[in-house]
């Protein structure tokens, strides 16, 4: 596992270090829109990294609020009211994950990731209906960090508001570290959670993002509502506990990284 996580940090840091060049070649802020972007791939880089559930918080609104700078670079109405919009979206994905985190330290006293390995793997001290709870919290917040069912519907507004040049980072690239925290979560709670939870997560993500998909005019909203369907079939793979399933979700992802380059 820490081998297959370790490939796939090398494998991002390639991908957001040439992400980063490519997207600054042709904006008028190049110096200012360069720090941005690397910003948010340093927290990017700090939340695969990350070893306990406050270091993940902080990383994740790190990353929240440079995506939210990034969206509001082309300086317009629409991109501005795109900014926001994400913003007051993202708090509702981290008021959930608060909530799941107070729970959890008010159950076990520590908030590191080893920590709650070893209380649910090997004390025991809780069970599973105390577990559901901060669990289905966790979920509920990194389905909207990751715009996916039932919290996709912003994500329509955000990329057409969006500049081109942010619009794949902020659809594709910026998922990726939040999706390997995900299966991070996966280690800790598998004994506990039935995964079928992720299973119905990708199907009604599969569908409704295809359906929504097919109803759009506009290609920015297309291709945001396409982003959704594709999330969904890697949530999908997710769900089957398979290592076999979650390596070719994971495939699966960077080919969308490479397609989005």
């Amino acid at each position: 596992m820490s081998n297959g996580k370790s490939l796939y940090k090398l494998y991002a840091t390639f991908l957001f270090f040439l992400c980063s060049i490519l997207f600054t070649r042709s904006t008028r802020y190049k110096k200012e829109y360069f720090v941005i972007l690397n910003l948010s791939l340093l927290f990017s880089y700090i939340l695969i990294s990350s070893n306990d559930f406050i270091t993940m918080l902080i990383s994740i609104e790190g990353l929240t609020m440079s995506l939210a700078v990034l969206i509001a670079t082309n300086l317009t109405a629409q991109g501005i009211e795109a900014s926001i919009k994400y913003i007051f979206v993202s708090i509702l994905g981290s008021g959930f994950i608060c909530l799941s985190l107070c729970l959890l330290y008010s159950q076990i006293g520590s908030l590191s990731f080893a920590d709650v390995y070893w209380a649910y793997h090997y004390e025991h001290i809780l069970k599973s209906s105390k577990l559901f709870f901060p669990f289905l919290a966790l979920v509920l917040g990194f389905t909207v960090k990751l715009a996916v069912f039932p919290a996709y519907f912003f994500i329509a507004d955000v990329s057409e508001g969006a500049s081109v040049r942010v619009f794949s980072f902020l659809n594709v690239f910026s998922k990726l570290p939040i999706f390997i925290s995900l299966l991070e979560m996966h280690v800790i709670f598998s004994p506990y959670v039935n995964y079928q939870f992720f299973f119905y997560i990708g199907i009604a993500s599969f569908f409704f993002g295809a359906i929504s998909t097919l109803m759009q005019k506009k290609i920015a909203r297309i291709l945001a509502f396409a982003s959704v369907n594709q999330i969904g079939l890697v949530f999908i793979g997710f769900s089957t506990e398979s290592n076999t399933c979650i390596k070719l979700s994971f495939i699966y992802f960077f080919l969308l990284l490479l397609d989005a380059l």
